[in-house]
């Protein structure tokens, strides 16, 4: 056996990547392992890593479906309405520049000159 340093003795053997390991607490009682039999026993479970970067917005989903129809809304205030009178052939108006301010007018005449300011044939 070939001897190392003061006279110790290394087995023969082994090849690239082995280690010499102590198979006992005897003097020079060790022999070549390879790197992969050195596994100890399972180790704690370590510390969280740090949160990686937001990734990028997704695309949008489908639409979803429709819902159910809303409960019937409260029947509201009655509203002003078209105003009761009128004869045949008048028209509903503004009578003033005020909200709601309407009723029931004659319409004009149409007159030689209107038709032709206007340009009807």
């Amino acid at each position: 056996m070939p001897t190392v340093g003061s006279g110790s003795r290394i087995p023969p053997g082994g090849t690239p990547g082995h280690v010499l390991i102590k198979k006992s607490n005897v003097d020079y009682d060790a022999q070549w392992n390879a790197v992969t039999a050195l596994k100890g026993d399972k180790g704690d479970e370590g510390d969280p890593g740090p949160a990686g970067p937001k990734g990028d917005t997704g695309s949008v989903g489908p639409a979803g479906s429709v819902g159910a129809a809303g409960a019937q809304g409260v029947k509201g205030d009655s509203g002003p309405g078209v105003p009761t009178g009128g004869s045949t052939g008048q028209v509903l108006a503004k009578t003033s520049g005020a909200d709601l301010a309407t009723g029931w007018v004659s319409p004009p005449t149409p007159s030689f000159v209107s038709i032709f300011k206007f340009g009807v044939d």
